[in-house]
């Protein structure tokens, strides 16, 4: 006999959405683009233009590696491409991060400029 709860969890929490319909299809959709527009133009602007010229410079870098006790030459040749590894590492797990931090912000803008436009916000005259 099969458990009749097994996709209980699917029927509760993604097919239980409200539909939107006309105005609010529209402005659901504008959020989503205004959050995509915004972290794809800072993304761009603070992650990938930053990595420009470190990408270029460390790309070429051969290392001498003179005075190197304990690993010797084994580690110290590929150090540039290990800073540049983590650079990249870096930028990828920002990239990702933001998403919810733009989703947060322009939700808030979108729900106090709703909230006046239905009149219920407490600082309508």
């Amino acid at each position: 006999q099969k458990s009749s709860r097994r996709y209980v969890a699917s029927q509760t929490f993604t097919a239980s959405f409200a539909p939107l319909q006309g105005l609010d299809r529209w402005l659901s959709y504008l959020v989503w683009v205004t959050v995509f527009a915004a972290k794809y133009s800072e993304s761009y602007f603070f992650l990938i233009l930053s990595l420009r010229d470190p990408i270029r410079i460390l790309s070429t870098t051969t290392m001498r590696c003179t005075g190197e006790y304990w690993w010797g030459s084994k580690l110290c040749r590929h150090q540039s491409k290990i800073v540049l590894g983590f650079m990249i590492a870096t930028d990828f797990i920002l990239f990702f991060l933001d998403t919810y931090l733009w989703y947060i912000v322009v939700n808030t803008v979108f729900s106090v400029g709703k909230s006046f436009y239905l009149g219920i916000s407490i600082l309508t005259p």
